[in-house]
Formats: structure tokens, C-alpha cells, sequence
């Protein structure tokens, strides 16, 4: 049986979060990261979420800079784990809805 071993992906997104959304709650969902996912927001962990076929939400508010940019990190860490003959890929999917 051979066995495929997996890298560490990271993504990265910047934004801008308008000074109007200042009171308000935050969110981002993803419909799955596989797996082991890590997401942070200007450098501050928010969120740890390890089984890639659930999806989940985080709320981000605390950690934003209204009226600034922003930075958001995802990092999927399938390595823990070897693939084999049922390769379940990695990274972060989503929906076709």
C-alpha cells in the first residue's frame, strides 16, 4: 500500500472592514477545511476546527480593525494523518449552491 503525504496549505485573504460595521458581529463560515484547520485574523488564533467534512463558523469581531485593513489566515494541516487509498484531498471547499 503506498501512502501519500501531505502538505501544510495556508491561505490568506486581506480586506477592508468598513468603520460602519463597528458594533456589529462578525462572521465567517466555511463549508469545510480539510483538515486540522487553523484560522486567524490579524496574527490572533480564532478558531480551531480539525474534522474537514463539517462545516463551521467563527466569529472574527474581536480580533478586526474597523475602518482598516484586515488579514485573515487559514491553514489546513492534513499531515497528521496520511493519505492512502482513499485520498481525501485537502484545503478549503465549499458549497456549489
Amino acid at each position: 500500500m503506498s501512502r501519500r503525504l501531505a502538505g501544510v496549505g495556508t491561505y490568506t485573504k486581506y480586506f477592508e472592514v468598513p468603520e460602519a460595521w463597528q458594533g456589529e458581529r462578525v462572521y465567517l463560515h466555511f463549508d469545510g477545511v480539510m483538515m486540522n484547520a487553523s484560522v486567524s485574523v490579524n496574527g490572533s488564533l480564532v478558531k480551531r476546527h480539525h474534522y474537514g467534512y463539517t462545516p463551521f463558523s467563527v466569529d472574527i469581531t474581536e480580533a478586526l480593525y474597523f475602518g482598516g485593513a484586515n488579514r485573515v489566515t487559514v491553514t489546513a494541516n492534513p499531515s497528521m494523518q496520511p493519505n492512502s487509498r482513499w485520498y481525501t484531498g485537502a484545503g478549503i471547499y465549499r458549497s456549489r449552491v
